[in-house]
């Protein structure tokens, strides 16, 4: 009797803890169990909550719902016919309440094409130029000069594999630029770090897209968790 409640009780407590997990996920409907809308896409952040298809790019890159195989179900397909600049076309959700805190914004990958790169990052909800910095990011450091404080990018080489994505970002600090401080320097700007406000840590969006031409993955299992 006494082994059987210490089973039952073990199974309470990976139950609960597994219940937790999965509510300090910010994002909503990361399974995609709602498949995306893609009925209205749009050129500008909408208020909606849920996923959304941002397209500046006239129909040069198309994000639509998808299926895959029985494990992941539902996904989102996103395609290039053009190279992809930041701003111009993502699958998005705006999201509100984080911490001054290190989140891994996490996703499952399915490249159908070789060499997908797919690009992630954490923008305020109404600043074009403002950034939730990359955790441990230094802009003194000489060697990250050509890299973007804010963005991360990963390809896929290999299609048809299902491949997990994640990085981690810094709560916070903000950072007012998205390009790299060589580019930024280039043009007469610069690259400055700020404490995150309590508006940015209320209305952010978080922003996947794929930046190459001939381009085609899918993305599924999204998640945006404290670490």
């Amino acid at each position: 009797m006494l082994k059987y409640m210490r089973k039952v009780f073990i199974v309470a407590a990976m139950a609960f803890l597994a219940m937790g997990a999965q509510a300090q996920n910010l994002v909503k409907n990361g399974n995609f169990d709602t498949p995306l809308n893609n009925e209205k896409t749009y050129a500008s952040i909408p208020s909606t909550e849920d996923w959304f298809a941002f397209d500046k790019t006239n129909g040069a890159t198309t994000i639509s719902p998808a299926t895959d195989d029985e494990k992941h179900g539902n996904a989102v397909q996103i395609e290039t016919t053009t190279d992809n600049s930041w701003y111009k076309a993502y699958l998005g959700q705006r999201i509100q309440g984080a911490e001054k805190a290190v989140y891994t914004l996490s996703f499952d990958m399915k490249a159908l094409t070789d060499g997908a790169q797919v690009r992630f990052f954490i923008r305020d909800a109404k600043n074009d130029n403002l950034f939730i910095m990359r955790e441990g990011f230094d802009l003194s450091d000489e060697s990250t000069k050509n890299q973007s404080a804010a963005a991360y990018s990963r390809v896929i080489k290999k299609a048809g594999r299902w491949s997990k994505v994640s990085a981690s970002f810094d709560f916070s600090k903000t950072v007012n630029a998205f390009a790299s401080i060589k580019g930024v320097e280039s043009k007469g700007g610069t690259v400055t770090e700020a404490p995150v406000s309590d508006a940015t840590l209320g209305d952010f969006v978080i922003v996947i897209q794929l930046q190459t031409k001939d381009s085609k993955a899918l993305i599924d299992n999204v998640s945006l968790t404290k670490k």
